[in-house]
């Protein structure tokens, strides 16, 4: 199965990635590993972001352009998970998730509440 773990900024999805990894789990982070792009609000073309660019306005970036998870790279990602009969989990967030949670086997979503150290994870 294919198993994918979202949730806002801030509520532990980098740190449930590398629990996962260190406990042998394949899993895979969206951000960390190219499973998004960036993608153009008027030319809906990918585009790179360059974060040593000192000319691009981070505030421009984000009103132009959406981080959406790539369907391509996700489905050969579910394709191998089938073949191989093997759990994958992707971990992240983007702006578009409905757009593919059907290639996913089971959704969880992380929350935390750091004021009073909780931390929830809802499956869907």
């Amino acid at each position: 199965p294919l198993i994918y773990i979202t949730g806002i900024s801030g509520s532990g999805k980098s740190t449930v990635l590398k629990i996962l990894q260190e406990a042998g789990y394949e899993a895979h982070g969206v951000d960390e590993e190219g499973y998004g792009d960036w993608i153009h609000h008027e030319t809906h073309l990918a585009e790179q972001f360059d974060s040593d660019d000192p000319n691009i306005s981070i505030h421009e970036w984000y009103e132009n352009h959406s981080w959406v998870l790539s369907r391509e790279r996700i489905t050969a990602l579910k394709d191998k998970s089938d073949q191989e009969n093997k759990l994958i989990l992707l971990v992240g967030f983007a702006n578009d998730e409905d757009n593919v949670s059907e290639l996913f086997d089971k959704i969880i979503y992380c929350n935390s509440n750091l004021v009073n150290d909780i931390f929830v994870c809802i499956c869907f």
